[in-house]
């Protein structure tokens, strides 16, 4: 999928289900996922990723879904539904668990919707490109600090060490509240 959004520059709609033990993940998918209405109006932005994840697994039998297992590990993945929307880089801009119910076009609509707000977030990383010094720093943080709370951390990790550059003493106070910020969730997804 990844490979694939490069090629057509395109964001990855990346979603785990586990069909067998979620009644949701099994209505989400007949209600939403599998309606052409979604996936014609969803392609428009997004290559399409579907994982079912097997949650119980029989001793002795090897699931061939058991890599989607790993997939959902590596993304932190511990409910289900759970949909990743993805930058071309593979980097998770948003992060949503549960299924919204309203429809194939609505779902498609919501997710559309989405996919316009981080490229407005793209537009102004452009625009602060444009600027120089603290001022191009507090555009800097604007960007960031409009980011979903889920976003990946590697999402602007670029601009993140241009801020160092630019603002070296945080006079901003910025860098500081970041990675205070970014130790506490990390550390509260550790205890979970």
């Amino acid at each position: 999928g990844k490979k694939l959004a490069a090629e057509e520059k395109k964001d990855v709609y990346l979603i785990f289900t586990a069909l067998k033990v979620s009644g949701a993940c099994v209505q989400l998918e007949k209600r939403v996922l599998s309606q052409d209405a979604f996936q014609s109006a969803a392609e428009e932005k997004f290559v399409l990723v579907h994982l079912d994840v097997p949650l119980e697994q029989e001793p002795g039998v090897v699931d061939p879904l058991t890599p989607n297992k790993f997939t959902a590990g590596k993304f932190g993945i511990e409910n289900y539904p759970t949909a990743l929307y993805l930058n071309a880089d593979g980097h998770p801009y948003l992060s949503e668990t549960g299924a919204l119910t309203d429809g194939p076009e609505k779902y498609a609509a919501h997710l559309l919707e989405k996919a316009g707000e981080q490229s407005g977030r793209d537009r102004a990383l452009e625009d602060a490109g444009k600027l120089e010094g603290l001022e191009r720093a507090k555009a800097l943080i604007a960007v960031i600090e409009s980011a979903p709370s889920t976003a990946s951390p590697k999402l602007y990790e670029g601009q993140l060490k241009e801020l160092a550059d630019l603002d070296p003493d945080d006079s901003l106070g910025f860098q500081g509240r970041y990675h205070a910020e970014t130790a506490f969730r990390e550390l509260e997804t550790a205890l979970r």
